[in-house]
């Protein structure tokens, strides 16, 4: 724990050092993550680290997240160390990620904050990089309740209907790499091969 708190500080006072408004503290060397509750253990180390930066660096926001999507856990420990904000990877549906299906806990999430009396901001992610939203019949769009009063995170653009790539090397690597050019040459010679061996070459 000693390393972890030294290394979490040092991280803090450079980035409060360059320029940066708020820190977040993220459970992000716990790799692969749970898709749920995280372990008991994980709480109180992050109850720990998060208040050594609080207690070093009081003026600035605080904010936690605890990977992969565990917001009950994020609000824990938040209210205990005086945080301001927890980021919430999946508070409305469910996603496909490495972990698997990753559901929301948006009632028991609000629930708790309500029930602690605290006022700690949610940041939800919309349609977040690491993860696809599973098909809904109904509609494309995020579920967001028009009741929320916490602000969200988009961390990709507002994603379309996917399409069906055309070809797996980019023009941009084809130009460039020397591999995805002799790859694009051989998609290439098959595309213009004839589609019975004795007709001649157009």
């Amino acid at each position: 724990m000693e390393r972890a708190i030294a290394a979490a500080l040092a991280d803090a006072r450079a980035l409060v050092d360059n320029g940066m408004d708020a820190i977040i503290v993220e459970n992000y060397g716990d790799v692969p993550f749970t898709a749920g509750r995280v372990a008991a253990s994980t709480v109180s180390a992050m109850t720990v680290i998060a208040h050594e930066i609080r207690r070093a660096l009081p003026s600035t926001p605080l904010g936690v997240n605890v990977l992969k999507s565990d917001p009950r856990s994020a609000l824990a420990v938040a209210t205990a160390v005086g945080a301001r904000f927890i980021r919430v990877n999946v508070l409305a549906g469910a996603v496909v990620a490495d972990q698997g299906i990753v559901q929301t806990d948006a009632y028991d999430l609000l629930r708790d904050r309500r029930l602690l009396g605290v006022e700690v901001a949610i940041f939800a992610d919309v349609q977040g990089k690491h993860a696809v939203t599973r098909p809904s019949s109904s509609s494309s769009r995020p579920a967001i309740s028009p009741h929320a009063r916490s602000p969200t995170v988009s961390s990709s653009p507002a994603a379309p209907p996917a399409t069906p790539r055309r070809s797996t090397t980019s023009s941009a690597c084809a130009a460039r790499c020397r591999t995805c050019r002799s790859s694009s040459a051989a998609a290439s010679r098959r595309r213009r091969r004839p589609i019975c061996s004795r007709s001649p070459m157009r």
